[in-house]
């Protein structure tokens, strides 16, 4: 999500506040993968599952400290 969404502009408003409209006003009241997918945009990651795990697996630690 960060590589996706924070990693050009850490601090950048909008996408700060896409954060706080799309996943963090639910605090646990829906379903998580369903947040976050629909944060970067991938059906995928929204139908959680198997799927969601790898495909989130290939975000990876590394790639968000190399901004990607």
């Amino acid at each position: 999500m960060f590589t996706t969404k924070f990693a050009q502009d850490p601090l950048n408003r909008e996408r700060g506040e896409e954060l706080k409209k799309k996943v963090l006003r639910f605090g646990g009241g829906r379903e998580p993968w369903e947040l976050i997918g629909e944060l970067v945009g991938d059906d995928r990651v929204a139908r959680g599952g198997k799927e969601a795990m790898e495909e989130v697996g290939k975000w990876g630690i590394e790639d968000a400290a190399r901004g990607r």
